[in-house]
């Protein structure tokens, strides 16, 4: 996944999605859309999510966390 024929990741190294809409499937479906940026282009995409609990996590100092899941996954070529 890391490799210049999909994420680029040595060269572009951040993937960032910012979510602005969500619609609720059921009580652990959701399905997220937003603005999706991979090697440097932003396109608006729709996650489809699984909420899987939460937890404490360092990047929110020990803090509660959600967990979620996109059993879609990512296409490389979605962003050429």
């Amino acid at each position: 996944m890391k490799a210049p024929d999909f994420l680029d990741a040595e060269n572009r190294p951040t993937t960032i999605f910012k979510g602005d809409e969500i619609d609720v499937l059921s009580k652990n479906e959701f399905s997220v859309t937003g603005d999706l940026t991979i090697r440097g282009v932003a396109r608006r995409a729709t996650l489809d999510v699984n909420y899987l609990g939460q937890w404490g996590t360092p990047i929110l100092g020990g803090r509660g966390g959600p967990g979620v899941e996109d059993p879609g996954g990512l296409r490389g070529d979605d962003h050429d």
